[in-house]
C-alpha cells in the first residue's frame, strides 16, 4: 500500500434525495440512517468488510462535497487533465 503525505481519499455512500424534498423529511431520513449506521450490528458487519462508517448531517455532507470538489479541481488542474 502506498501512502501519500497530506492526501486522503475515501469512498462514500449517501442516500439520494431529489431537489425539493421537504427539509423535515431529509432530516428524518438522515437521523434514521445515522441510527442504523451507528448500531453495533451494522458497525460489526461493515467492519468485517473493512469499512468504517462515518455519518454526517445533510449540511455537513453539503460542506464535504464542496470541499471535495475544490480539492479534486486542483488535482485535475495540476495534472493537466481534460475531458475528451
Amino acid at each position: 500500500m502506498t501512502t501519500l503525505a497530506h492526501f486522503a481519499a475515501s469512498a462514500l455512500m449517501k442516500s439520494p434525495n431529489s431537489a425539493g424534498v421537504p427539509r423535515e423529511i431529509v432530516t428524518r431520513l438522515s437521523t434514521e440512517l445515522t441510527k442504523i449506521m451507528q448500531s453495533p450490528d451494522m458497525r460489526e458487519r461493515l467492519a468485517g468488510m473493512g469499512i468504517e462508517p462515518l455519518t454526517s448531517t445533510p449540511g455537513e455532507f453539503g460542506d464535504f462535497i464542496k470541499a471535495e470538489a475544490a480539492k479534486w479541481a486542483k488535482v485535475v488542474k495540476a495534472a493537466g487533465a481534460r475531458a475528451e
